[in-house]
């Protein structure tokens, strides 16, 4: 099934949002159309379904309320769920979670100047699959912790390029890697910036890879931990910088191992 919310006064106000239940769905909201939802969403809900929302010139979709209850989005609860926003597209919302279940698979994609997602958190990875790429000037602003690679079996990956910026607010975590496996790529203009600390490899299962791959690239923290109880790796190439304004550790604790590389 196909849903279309387009045009200035095209407006639908729901309580929960289900696309893609079993088989597939996909919603568009574009030329300042707008959803409302009062309450949470699936996408791509059970194993083998698959669906898409796709936020486009000035579309909006919207939740209301504030806090984390009922205000969530899980794109690929247990199937495959697509989140793409574009052309001043914009997403309001509780914590987005791509790949929650361990069949589940999530992608995310914020491309182009003034396309945003503010969120109270982003988990790339839960116990699934989670994929994030912001590029063209795109913004994710994630006023709550997050994480990419939670659960074991949980692999969250994160592309930020051509000047796309994702910045967790809030003075919240950022873990890459806490039992599962996270990457964090960052090249041409890319920046991440954090208001508190970034664990790679929390705990003792979890793997985190940070790469940072030249000069217009940017990451900013306030305190790093390269291998907390897990493995982490981080590697600055290129002239690209890392910042941390707080402490930085490489192997936090005595299982943690921690790998920073340097190199032009």
């Amino acid at each position: 099934g196909t849903l279309n919310v387009q045009d200035q006064d095209s407006v639908i106000t729901v309580r929960r949002l289900y696309n893609g239940y079993f088989g597939n769905g996909t919603v568009n909201i574009s030329n300042n159309g707008l959803i409302n939802n009062k309450e949470y969403s699936l996408v791509g809900v059970q194993d083998g379904s698959h669906g898409v929302v796709n936020v486009t010139d000035k579309g909006h979709w919207n939740f209301l309320g504030t806090g984390e209850a009922f205000r969530y989005i899980y794109i690929g609860d247990a199937g495959d769920g697509e989140l793409n926003i574009s052309s001043e597209g914009k997403v309001d919302s509780g914590i987005i979670t791509a790949g929650m279940k361990e069949t589940g698979t999530g992608n995310i994609t914020v491309k182009d100047k003034n396309s945003v997602i503010t969120n109270l958190g982003t988990n790339l990875g839960y116990d699934g699959h989670g994929e994030m790429d912001i590029s063209n000037e795109g913004l994710v602003v994630s006023n709550g912790g997050s994480s990419l690679g939670y659960g074991e079996t949980g692999v969250g990956n994160v592309s930020i390029t051509t000047g796309g910026m994702w910045e967790v607010n809030k003075n919240v975590y950022t873990t890459i890697g806490v039992a599962g496996v996270g990457n964090l790529n960052i090249s041409d203009g890319g920046k991440f910036v954090s208001q508190n600390i970034t664990f790679l490899g929390d705990k003792a299962s979890g793997i985190g890879t940070l790469n940072l791959m030249d000069a217009t690239s940017s990451f900013d923290t306030v305190g790093i931990n390269v291998g907390n109880f897990g493995s982490g790796i981080v590697n600055v190439s290129n002239g690209a910088t890392l910042n941390s304004t707080g402490y930085g550790f490489i192997g936090g604790n005595a299982s943690g191992k921690g790998i920073v590389n340097i190199s032009t």
